[in-house]
């Protein structure tokens, strides 16, 4: 065995183009009591990281021609789709294993819902009271509410829907602030069966390949149980803090060692002191 020196060093970025979260307070966190669901830096009522826990996820009808049996079927198998019956894993199965089966998700997906609006008009809206994906959030949580007890939608009783999820059925859109895939921390008021929603995420339909590739929709999963985006900002360097290889870097692998000591899954041995130290590998999944 070689004597092996750990230090950990992380870093916690306030802005992403997937996660836009606001830090509500300053904590002390530690590696071996806490996980970010209880003491976490930006995470206060996100998603449970243990425990069964169940997800709305409404397909969003933006595009009639696209509002097809075909599509609502991709949506459920890449939520709730065995490993076998898609190209990677669903999201379910994707959890379920990098959990150590710990956390067990299962999603809800509603039938198509028709926006009261057209597209440009959530895109385009902008007022103090929120931006338009608030808005349409509001607007789907309404229409389900004589559908669904939203107390069966928060596992953790801490009054928030645990986390809601809209499949839009438009292209998506590189080049757009709005159809794209992310992760918002919402700020919305209204009160549904006495419970709030403040995280949420948004993506097409299109990022569902026909062999069920569910890699993005793990990835802002991911978000939603509080995580942030581990490549790089810097257009200048892609390489990533983990080089490409990490769910939450380029929607590769498995969740990385530190990922998972955050979520609870695992715990920490701190070394403080020289010795011999066996190393168990953290990695489930593979690209």
């Amino acid at each position: 065995m070689k004597k092996i020196f750990i230090l950990f060093i992380f870093a916690f970025l306030l802005t992403s183009c997937n996660l836009i979260i606001q830090p509500t307070k300053s904590v002390n966190y530690s590696l071996e009591v806490d996980n970010l669901k209880y003491n976490g830096p930006f995470t206060q009522h996100a998603m449970p990281s243990t425990g069964n826990v169940k997800v709305l996820v409404v397909p969003i009808n933006f595009y009639s021609r696209n509002k097809t049996d075909e599509n609502l079927e991709k949506i459920n198998l890449a939520f709730n789709g065995k490993k076998e019956d898609t190209a990677y894993q669903s999201v379910k199965s994707y959890y379920e294993e990098s959990s150590y089966n710990q956390l067990h998700l299962t999603f809800e997906v509603t039938d198509w819902y028709l926006p009261k609006y057209g597209g440009s008009y959530y895109e385009e809206y902008s007022s103090e009271e929120g931006s338009g994906i608030n808005v349409l959030v509001s607007e789907v949580i309404s229409y389900f509410d004589s559908k669904y007890d939203y107390k069966d939608f928060d596992s953790d009783l801490d009054g928030y829907v645990d986390a809601v999820w809209l499949v839009y059925n438009r292209p998506s859109s590189a080049s757009s602030d709005f159809w794209w895939a992310y992760t918002i921390s919402a700020s919305i008021n209204e009160k549904w069966d006495n419970k709030k929603v403040r995280f949420f995420s948004f993506a097409s339909v299109d990022m569902i390949s026909d062999s069920i590739d569910a890699s993005t929709f793990i990835h802002e999963t991911g978000h939603l149980l509080g995580l942030d985006d581990y490549y790089s900002y810097d257009p200048k360097n892609q390489s990533g803090g983990l080089y490409g290889y990490d769910m939450m870097d380029s929607n590769k692998g498995d969740h990385a060692s530190i990922s998972k000591i955050l979520l609870g899954w695992v715990k920490p041995k701190v070394i403080s002191s020289s010795g011999e130290y066996e190393l168990e590998s953290f990695a489930k999944m593979y690209c």
